[in-house]
């Protein structure tokens, strides 16, 4: 069965429980089926996770939330970012070169840099989800 993944970045608070972002997630946006938070190693939580739906509707729902509020009794409020999980995959057009963009708007699908191009005149409403790279030092780049 296929899950559909989001990545969560930056904004989660250290005291976020995974049980309390499944159920925080699973209330907004339903069919959570896991959640898993990043840690360093030492075990400290970076901020950042993933979360699994097993449907379609509630995976495109938090996809379009871009961000979530959270506050609790310990801390609040936090905003917290939403993102779209980058896989390595193929450029949906071609399947030639790495598709390294991803359209969150409408078309859901990976694409390479010329065929985004291609495929979304100048003027699209459509919005691109690009990948984070990790250099040799752990930091990220676009």
């Amino acid at each position: 069965k296929q899950w559909y993944q989001r990545r969560v970045r930056g904004g989660l608070h250290g005291k976020l429980y995974a049980q309390a972002m499944f159920a925080i997630f699973n209330e907004l946006f339903k069919n959570v089926v896991s959640v898993k938070i990043d840690t360093d190693e030492y075990n400290y939580p970076t901020g950042s996770g993933s979360i699994a739906f097993s449907s379609t509707d509630s995976y495109i729902k938090a996809l379009h939330a871009n961000y979530i509020e959270v506050k609790t009794s310990t801390f609040g409020p936090k905003s917290i970012e939403i993102q779209h999980f980058m896989e390595d995959k193929p450029c949906s057009l071609c399947d030639n070169a790495p598709g390294r963009k991803f359209c969150k708007s409408e078309c859901f699908q990976y694409f390479c840099d010329l065929c985004w191009k291609r495929y979304h005149q100048s003027g699209s409403q459509h919005v691109a989800v690009t990948r984070h790279h990790r250099n040799k030092e752990g930091d990220y780049h676009h």
